[in-house]
């Protein structure tokens, strides 16, 4: 294990996920624009 304390790791996490939501939410209006219907 890393020596990160709790803090760190949420913070990473919270980072990470933001990024994730973010490039789904892009992925997710690229589609509904392709999207025929």
């Amino acid at each position: 294990m890393s020596t990160k304390t709790t803090a760190e790791v949420l913070s990473s996490v919270s980072k990470l996920t933001e990024t994730v939501i973010d490039k789904i939410a892009e992925i997710d209006a690229a589609v509904t624009v392709r999207s025929p219907c």
